[in-house]
């Protein structure tokens, strides 16, 4: 059986395997067998003041505090004791013999029993620190092969109802990740091809994966840009550097002028949603730019139809269905999910109570995920209906929890996993937020979005591997492109 707690470095118990805690870890510690004398290397700057210890049994070290098991079960710990996480609570020493430690950035846990004889699950979890203080959760998780038990900490040794998750990833706890500057120059802006951090960008804004290749929409520089993941490179495709709307039949000759939305549709087309043109490009597999749609100037009312007679608003975010061969996009102005069919006409899909952001198209799914500025929601491909699934249709906030519970502000790129969660572009609160398909509800699974948070600059634009949207007014990548790295440590 694995176990795992959030909050502290991974460690062996007998039998039991504790793996990874999500927290920062710093501390190089190890116990030296036969003899019971904690070592620390001198030169770790994190965790000073090293006390003489010559009882420790296992350590576990935190962010700037270190606790360990005394040989004679009970706990110890030393460093900073901000948000109390290094006061071991009188409980923990006095009733019990702890065999599992976690220490992480603001909070320490540990697992005990009656007694060392004992030490098999369920044990006692109890958390101190900024558990109690912060605001956040620790929870104690028992997983075996068709699950796992889910145990949060409410203090004083006590905890919450026990819950069942189908996997570790179903817990709700923070992951962390980290996050690299693949191509682009930090900090500084600019139309420049180059490898990796020799490029330059300006407001990058939709990206979408092609033959190997991240093609992005560099917004502020006016020209697409194709990003080889293999090497870095980085090379204009599309755009002279000058804005305008000239079409040409050198795709380096033609003018845009804030290219956003984009896609690729079967026959390798890429169809772009210009912000202050109000069109629609297209640039064909042999790199001919035409305009398909759009009355250049004209954002509001909408207008449906063909050419230059349709009016678009601001296209953030297009997604092709090879289903149909229907290119939808969002058109924030006019609050509306739109398509662009295959005879090249524009059709209104559904109106919406607020501006349309994102767009899920995938077909796995029978229905279309919509992002706008207050919620989520699931709409048939028709449009003829529409339902809330998650957030609010007119209040905006920053509120973690189940589907009625939880606010967004501007749900500006959206992306889905394997696994079905959401992973969402908060742009009005810059953060990146994880929308669960499945709710805790006693012994059960509901599908109806519950979400928890992710800290702030912790991702940047989703992650790799499937298209995302693109940032509007989101400087987060003003200059460069981020892409997570790693697993959650």
């Amino acid at each position: 059986m694995l176990r795992q707690c959030y909050g502290g470095r991974q460690q062996r118990t007998g039998g039991l395997v504790s793996r990874r805690v999500y927290g920062e870890q710093r501390g190089v510690c190890r116990r030296p067998r036969p003899h019971h004398y904690l070592l620390c290397n001198a030169a770790n700057p994190v965790v000073s003041t090293l006390p003489a210890i010559t009882d420790a049994d296992h350590v576990s070290v935190g962010a700037d505090h270190a606790c360990y098991i005394t040989t004679a079960g009970g706990v110890a710990c030393w460093g900073s004791d901000a948000f109390g996480k290094a006061s071991v609570p009188a409980g923990v020493n006095a009733a019990s013999t702890v065999w599992w430690l976690a220490a992480g950035a603001n909070v320490t846990c540990a697992i005990s029993s009656t007694d060392a004889a004992n030490m098999a699950p369920p044990g006692r979890l109890e958390c101190w620190g900024g558990v109690t203080s912060s605001g956040r959760s620790a929870y104690e998780v028992a997983c075996t092969t068709w699950g796992c038990i889910v145990s949060e900490a409410s203090g004083g040794g006590a905890a919450k109802a026990s819950f069942v998750a189908l996997s570790l990833a179903d817990v709700p706890a923070t992951r962390y990740y980290n996050l690299s500057t693949y191509a682009g120059t930090p900090t500084v802006s600019g139309l420049v091809n180059g490898i990796g951090k020799s490029a330059k960008f300006n407001t990058p804004a939709d990206m979408v994966l092609h033959d190997g290749c991240l093609v992005v929409a560099d917004m502020v520089s006016n020209a697409l840009r194709r990003v080889n993941l293999t090497n870095a490179a980085v090379t204009t495709i599309a755009g002279s550097g000058s804005s305008g709307r000239a079409d040409n039949a050198n795709p380096l000759y033609a003018t845009f002028d804030y290219p956003m939305g984009l896609d690729y549709d079967a026959a390798g087309n890429l169809y772009v949603g210009e912000y202050r043109n109000n069109q629609i490009r297209r640039i064909s597999a042999s790199g001919v730019v035409t305009t398909v749609a759009g009355k250049y100037g004209y954002s509001t009312p909408a207008v449906d139809g063909a050419g230059t007679n349709v009016v678009v608003g601001l296209i953030n975010c297009m997604r092709y269905d090879a289903t149909s061969g229907i290119m939808y996009f969002t058109d924030y102005e006019n609050r509306a999910v739109r398509a662009l069919y295959p005879n090249m006409t524009v059709g209104t899909i559904a109106t919406y109570s607020s501006g349309v952001m994102s767009l899920i198209v995938d077909p796995s799914l029978p229905t279309i995920i919509v992002g706008t500025q207050y919620g989520i929601f699931k709409m048939t491909r028709s449009g003829s209906s529409y339902v809330l699934f998650c957030g609010h249709t007119s209040t905006s906030g920053l509120t973690d929890g189940t589907a009625t519970v939880a606010r967004f502000s501007q749900v500006n790129s959206l992306q889905r996993d394997a696994a079905g969660y959401l992973y969402v572009a908060d742009s009005g609160n810059a953060r990146v937020r994880k929308v669960s398909n499945r709710r805790r509800h006693h012994d059960t699974w509901r599908r109806d979005g519950s979400v928890r948070g992710w800290r702030r600059h912790q991702l940047t634009h989703g992650e790799p591997g499937r298209p995302v949207c693109g940032a509007k007014r989101q400087r987060a990548l003003h200059g460069r492109l981020h892409l997570p790295r790693d697993s959650p440590r």
